[in-house]
């Protein structure tokens, strides 16, 4: 559920502004020591994110950035203006953060579908996920542990 909330509502925005990224974490680490019945500090926290699989919420407001370029790309009606755009701050901040993710211009161009270009973002924002919690501090301190995205196996019931 906080999954959802954060990202659906507070992060649905991070497109168009900057948001604070360290507080927003800061708050959903509280959430989850009170779901949790846990005191929360940095290693827990890290730990309980890894397990559950819930991206840092800067991955997630660029991931979301980057989905609206493609749609500002293939589908705004103005999309035939935005090389006249290129010079202001917020167009040039969209088209330059592909790249902190190994990707391209021209990977946004060559699809053809959204589909093609979520599955893209994804894999490379997931990736980055990987190093963003492996790079923790409180990572080092946690054996055998590792982020997996939408949870361990074993959290699920089948």
């Amino acid at each position: 559920m906080l999954t959802t909330m954060v990202e659906g509502k507070v992060l649905h925005n991070s497109p168009q502004a900057d948001l604070p990224y360290a507080e927003l974490d800061r708050q959903f680490n509280k959430w989850l020591g009170a779901i949790c019945g846990l005191r929360i500090n940095g290693t827990s926290a890290s730990f309980l994110r890894c397990e559950l699989g819930v991206l840092p919420s800067r991955l997630v407001g660029e991931r979301n950035a980057m989905y609206f370029l493609w749609h500002l790309t293939h589908e705004s009606w103005f999309r035939r203006f935005l090389p006249h755009l290129q010079h202001l701050p917020p167009f040039a901040r969209l088209t330059c953060l592909p790249l902190d993710y190994n990707l391209t211009l021209e990977d946004l161009h060559e699809c053809a579908t959204a589909q093609q270009w979520k599955k893209m973002v994804k894999d490379a924002v997931l990736a980055r996920a990987q190093t963003w919690y492996s790079s923790c501090e409180a990572t080092d301190r946690l054996h055998n542990s590792g982020f997996a995205y939408l949870g361990r196996q074993y959290m699920h019931h089948e």
